[in-house]
């Protein structure tokens, strides 16, 4: 997605990556294609969804950044979570997309379901930091810096299943711990 929000925004947005912030994404954007090297998922199956879901939130970045560009953050924000509303709410449209959400969601234990909602919270919150910066500066490197926050996210897994292993039933060794 980083690499497509550099390609919209080449084409929509007036400001440029100078030669310092090129190498960086560079690197970040070389450090996320490890990271998805490394995962065990059937790749073939899976590129034509990574390479959709990459244009999309490429456009999304790219339209934030003008967005906020031309109102202020609160403004933007409104207006954006408004338009991000309209598209989710889209998906339910879709009879059997609905109707898999809902019954994933009513299986879930009421034990689960606050952790489900703190999750969301704090989901919330991150997101908002992450507007705030795509206001601030290049929504590419924005969206190239997502690596890191995979490998903050990876790295407090480590330690909490650790310490925890109960908790996690994926396995943190070879392949997937050097990516």
């Amino acid at each position: 997605s980083a690499i497509a929000t550099a390609l919209w925004s080449s084409l929509l947005l007036d400001n440029s990556l100078n030669i310092a912030e090129r190498i960086s994404f560079g690197v970040l954007v070389f450090g996320g294609i490890l990271m998805f090297l490394a995962e065990q998922v059937p790749k073939r199956r899976v590129v034509s969804w990574v390479l959709a879901a990459s244009l999309f939130y490429g456009i999304a970045n790219t339209l934030q950044k003008i967005v906020f560009s031309h109102v202020n953050f609160v403004s933007g924000l409104v207006l954006f979570s408004l338009g991000m509303t309209l598209g989710a709410g889209l998906l339910l449209l879709r009879t059997s997309w609905r109707h898999a959400i809902f019954i994933h969601s009513k299986e879930t234990p009421p034990s689960q379901r606050l952790l489900y909602f703190s999750n969301r919270v704090l989901a919330g919150i991150g997101t908002l930091f992450v507007y705030y910066a795509i206001k601030l500066d290049h929504p590419a490197l924005i969206d190239a810096i997502s690596g890191v926050r995979a490998v903050v996210v990876f790295a407090i897994i480590f330690v909490i299943a650790k310490i925890k292993p109960r908790l996690f039933t994926e396995h943190m060794k070879g392949r997937e711990l050097w990516g």
